[in-house]
C-alpha cells in the first residue's frame, strides 16, 4: 500500500510540474500574442495617417493645379491649347540660341599654373635641404 501511495504521490509531483511549465508556456504565448496585437494596432494607426496624408496631399495637389490652369488661361472655354504653349516655349528657346549663335558669344577657360621653388637650407638634425613649393594658379575668362 505504501509503494502504490508513493507513486500516486511521484505521478502527481510530476502532473504539478508539468502543469506548472504549461503554465508558463501559456503565459509566454499570451505576452507574445499581447505584443503581436500591441504591434499591429500601432501600424494600423501609422497607416491610417500615412493614407489621411496623402489623401490631404492629392485634394491640396488638385486644387493648386485647378489654380494653375486658371492662372495660365488653360482651364474653361477659350483657353490656350497646350500645342500653342508648346509652340511658344520652342520658339521662345529658338531664338535665344539663335541670338547667342549671331554675338559669337562663348566662354573660354585657361588654368596657368606657376610653380615657384623655396630652399630654405639645410637641416641640422636630418642634414638635408628642405624645398617647398609654392603653386599660384590663376583662372582667366575670354570671350571668343
Amino acid at each position: 500500500m505504501s509503494s502504490s501511495r508513493s507513486a500516486e504521490t511521484t505521478y502527481e509531483n510530476q502532473n504539478d510540474q508539468r502543469l506548472d511549465e504549461l503554465h508558463s508556456k501559456i503565459k509566454t504565448l499570451r505576452g507574445i500574442t499581447t505584443d503581436i496585437y500591441d504591434d499591429t494596432e500601432r501600424q494600423n494607426l501609422t497607416l491610417d495617417e500615412t493614407g489621411n496624408s496623402f489623401s490631404s496631399f492629392s485634394s491640396q495637389l488638385s486644387h493648386s493645379s485647378r489654380r494653375a490652369a486658371q492662372a495660365f488661361g488653360l482651364a474653361g472655354a477659350g483657353g490656350v491649347r497646350q500645342t500653342r504653349i508648346i509652340m511658344y516655349v520652342v520658339v521662345g528657346f529658338l531664338s535665344l540660341w539663335l541670338l547667342w549663335r549671331a554675338k559669337g558669344f562663348c566662354i573660354r577657360y585657361t588654368c596657368n599654373t606657376n610653380y615657384l621653388l623655396a630652399f630654405t637650407g639645410q637641416d641640422s638634425e636630418t642634414s638635408q635641404f628642405e624645398i617647398w613649393a609654392i603653386v599660384r594658379q590663376s583662372y582667366s575668362f575670354h570671350q571668343c
